[in-house]
């Protein structure tokens, strides 16, 4: 679980440095669509990390002695979730990423 934390907080950390790095030149409907997109992208990180917990739940119930396995049913229902959110997560990028742009420092300061 403290891998899918960590792996999500340092994808979190890259996207970040990598918007804070770019001038992002908008238009009202851009900025719009990018406010879809933010929100996209917190809604799915937030499934991420349900997921995340989920799978810490699981795993803790079998370490704790609750549970002798991990049931193929609830992992894979939380699997299941996983994916819809790793999509979800990829298809909130895809939004974002025509609406960054990289101009040159000329036209930053005209």
């Amino acid at each position: 679980m403290v891998l899918w934390i960590g792996f999500i907080g340092k994808l979190v950390e890259l996207i970040l440095t990598k918007i804070d790095g770019k001038y992002v030149d908008l238009r009202l409907d851009e900025r719009k669509q990018a406010a879809r997109a933010f929100l996209a992208l917190h809604e799915a990180l937030i499934q991420l990390e349900a997921v995340a917990v989920g799978i810490r739940d699981e795993i803790n119930a079998v370490l704790a002695g609750r549970r002798s396995y991990l049931w193929r049913g609830p992992f894979g229902r939380i699997v299941h979730r996983g994916d819809d959110a790793s999509r979800a997560f990829a298809d909130s990028l895809r939004e974002l990423h025509p609406l960054s742009a990289s101009p040159t420092r000329s036209s930053r300061h005209s």
